[in-house]
């Protein structure tokens, strides 16, 4: 159970309404560590997905938000995006994510922070910087 995300972690459900919510218990644990030490409160804008949502919204199957196989094997969601809209937030995820947790897979961009545990299979570190621009 997570100390800043909710009894059921309500947090990492599928944004679909379908009702998965699977997060990797050390990837709860390293968030509610960061939580921790940011001292602010740490908003999912994304976790679990089902294998229709990611269709839905362009992703790709097998993801590591969902649990359809082959990833992630072990049924976990391994990926989340944090609302981040400060550079010094941003650093904060980086330093936390990359440097003290050893994560492989971190997505900056201007609306959140991607960090990814399930990437075991990638021979080096992948460091993304993508800036999202909203159409209105």
């Amino acid at each position: 159970m997570s100390k800043w995300f909710g009894p059921n972690n309500e947090q990492f459900a599928c944004k679909c309404g379908c009702g998965l919510c699977n997060p990797d218990p050390q990837l709860v644990l390293d968030l509610d560590e960061f939580r921790d030490e940011w001292g602010l409160p740490v908003i999912i804008t994304s976790g679990s997905r089902c294998a229709k949502h990611c269709l839905d919204i362009g992703d790709e199957i097998p993801s590591f938000r969902n649990v359809h196989q082959p990833a992630p094997s072990d049924g976990y969601t391994k990926a989340v995006d944090i609302a981040c809209e400060s550079a010094r937030m941003r650093m904060k995820l980086i330093e936390f994510f990359k440097c003290k947790k050893g994560y492989r897979r971190i997505e900056v961009t201007n609306l959140h922070v991607h960090v990814d545990r399930g990437v075991d299979n990638v021979a080096q570190d992948v460091f993304i910087v993508n800036w999202i621009v909203e159409h209105k």
